[in-house]
Order: C-alpha cells, then sequence, then structure tokens
C-alpha cells in the first residue's frame, strides 16, 4: 500500500521536531486541497504521528499545482492500482523490495505473530541483503549466521532465535491468519476464521459460500481471502512455513480438556472470551492475559461465548450477549477470574 508523506521545512509539534506527515490517502490530499509548496497546519495524531490537518490558503503561492499520485511504484518502478470503492493504491509487484519489506515487519509486529525482539531495523537489514525474501524465510535463520550482520551480537542473535523459536511453537491459529496478510483480514476476522477453520488447511480449502456464512467476512473479505491461496507464491510461502514447523491448529473448544501446565486450574481455561468497550488495560494486553489463562478469544457474540468482558461503552455487542443469555464480566471480574 503506497502512504503519501508531506515533506516539511522542520517545524516543532508537541515538543518533537518533525520534517516529514502523513497524508494517510489521495483521497485526503484532496479533501484537504493540499498543493505543491503550501502552508500548512500539522499536528501530532494521538499525540504520536505527525500529520497535515489543512492548507493556509492565504499563504499559498502563486501557480501552486495539485499533487498527482504517481503511477508506478517509487520502490520497484512497477504499475499501482487503486481498487474500486477503496482509498488505497497497491503495487501489483510481489517482488518489490517496498512490499517484501512491508510483509516481513506485518508478520512479527503486535498485529501479525507478535515475536518479541525483531524491530523493524532488524527486518530492513534482512529483507535488503536478500537474505529474508517471505517471512517463512525468517525460520530458517541461524544464530551464526545473524552475527554477521551489524551490531548483531552472540548473545542477541541467540535471543532472535529463540524469540522466533517460541513463535512457532505457540502462535495460535488466528495470529497466524493475521500475520499473513491477507487484505481486509485483521486481527478480528482472523479470530472468526480460526473459530470456524481448524487450521490453515481447512481455510485455504473453504468456498465463497463456507467463508460469506462466517460473521465479519463479507463477499469482499472472502474473495481476498480466496485469491490469496490461489496465488502460486503463497501456495510456496505456506508449504515452507509447514516444512518450518510453523503451522497452527485451532484451539481446542470449550469444555474440551485443556493441556497439562498452569492454565488448566484457570476458570477461564478452555472458556471462549470476547472483550467489548473501553478497558483500564490496552486490549491486546487482556487478550494476552487471557490466553496465558487458556481462554479462547472469541471472534464475535454467538450462543457459544462464555464470557463477554465490558469496559465502559460497550456498544451493541452487550445487548447481543445479552439477549443470548451469554455471561456478562466486568473488567475486575475478569481479572478476578485470571487470577490477577
Amino acid at each position: 500500500m503506497l502512504t503519501p508523506v508531506a515533506k516539511l521545512e522542520p517545524v516543532g509539534v508537541g515538543g518533537v521536531v518533525v520534517s516529514s506527515a502523513t497524508l494517510h490517502n489521495e483521497d485526503e490530499v484532496r479533501a484537504k486541497d493540499l498543493r505543491i509548496g503550501d502552508t500548512v497546519v500539522v499536528q501530532r495524531a494521538g499525540d504520536v504521528i505527525p500529520e497535515v490537518v489543512r492548507s493556509v490558503p492565504e499563504k499559498r503561492p502563486a501557480g501552486a499545482q495539485p499533487w498527482v499520485f504517481p503511477s508506478t511504484c517509487p520502490s520497484c518502478g512497477g504499475p499501482v492500482h487503486r481498487e474500486p470503492g477503496e482509498a488505497a493504491w497497491v503495487c501489483d509487484n510481489a517482488a518489490c523490495p517496498a512490499v517484501r519489506l512491508r510483509s516481513v515487519e506485518h508478520f512479527v509486529s503486535g498485529a501479525g505473530l507478535d515475536v518479541k525482539g525483531i524491530g523493524k531495523k532488524w527486518v530492513e537489514q534482512l529483507v535488503q541483503t536478500g537474505r529474508v525474501k517471505t517471512p517463512a524465510d525468517l525460520f530458517t535463520l541461524t544464530a551464526e549466521e545473524l552475527k554477521g550482520f551489524k551490531r548483531m551480537g552472540e548473545t542477541l542473535a541467540a535471543k532472535f532465535v529463540d524469540a522466533l523459536d517460541q513463535a512457532r511453537r505457540a502462535a495460535p491459529l488466528y495470529r497466524f491468519i493475521s500475520a499473513l496478510g491477507m487484505r481486509h483480514v485483521g486481527e478480528q476476522t482472523a479470530r472468526a476464521l480460526a473459530e470456524r477453520f481448524a487450521g490453515i488447511d481447512a481455510l485455504a480449502r473453504a468456498s465463497l459460500d463456507e467463508l460469506t456464512a462466517i460473521p465479519d467476512v463479507g463477499p469482499e473479505v472472502a474473495g481476498s481471502i480466496l485469491s490469496f491461496f490461489a496465488n502460486p507464491a503463497n501456495q510456496a510461502m505456506l508449504e515452507d512455513f509447514r516444512r518450518a514447523g510453523l503451522w497452527p491448529e485451532a484451539t481446542p473448544p470449550a469444555g474440551q480438556a485443556p493441556q497439562a501446565g498452569e492454565a488448566e486450574a484457570s476458570p477461564l481455561a478452555g472458556r471462549r472470551v470476547l472483550f467489548t468497550g473501553s478497558l483500564a488495560m490496552p486490549r491486546a494486553e487482556a487478550q494476552r492475559l487471557a490466553e496465558a489463562s487458556g481462554a479462547v478469544i472469541a471472534g464475535s457474540v454467538s450462543k457459544k461465548l462464555d464470557y463477554l468482558v465490558v469496559g465502559e461503552k460497550p456498544g451493541s455487542k452487550l445487548a447481543k450477549a445479552q439477549s443470548l443469555g451469554v455471561a456478562v464480566l466486568t473488567e475486575a471480574e475478569f481479572m478476578a477470574l485470571a487470577g490477577r
């Protein structure tokens, strides 16, 4: 996905000097009538990411031209396209260095497999050298070869490989699905898919009707999933994952005996849990706590749901859960069940 960025004269914003700011997409640029050479108002969205709020027309240079989105990828020079009804432009070249880099970054990120200790700088080195072409290549890395990379000592190299090995052995199915980077398939949809299918093989065999029967999966999302599994390059990557031993299966249904371990004694073991509303802790942290207690994170409210954990401003999920007779917990009650 190509994201336009405004290059600015360095300016202080919220105590930080910034020289670039996101423009989000082509439609945002047009809606704000931003032109080359404009003076603009900048803010930090969420106190983090600098973004252009608006232009200052009275300071616009004479003859300032509207910006035109490029028709080729700035990274590889290949063609780009924009799907009807969508805001983003996408590079068509699967071998594009930027596409490869983004794919690997997403795979190890918190929205993907959530591999701790593998940040963007390391990913950039591995991809730029050509050692890692797909996320599956990460699982062929050895500590010995990693020591050859800049600032990668013996201890760090061992931790790097250990983090990948831990992810390979412990990654839940929904995280693997989310990490694959299928268009329109975020974490919530990945959870819904993991609830319905026993593993990647079953998901790859799913028909359009089977996919659209799942909550959160409409025709557009289903089409994206079918296209992903029909792509020969993706098929080859999935086989690489299988050979590497990263091939998670769905968590056993509620009521089935949990595996031996700490989660066995937890009241949440084997239970399907869903969170809604604003919690005191980050949503991702609450989900990890539930999973550590043996719970299964549900993708949507249904009769199979055991607990709906409710924060402030819960929305429609609460009403649906109450209508189905699903047990509703406060955050404090959930923490008590989780032993915290």
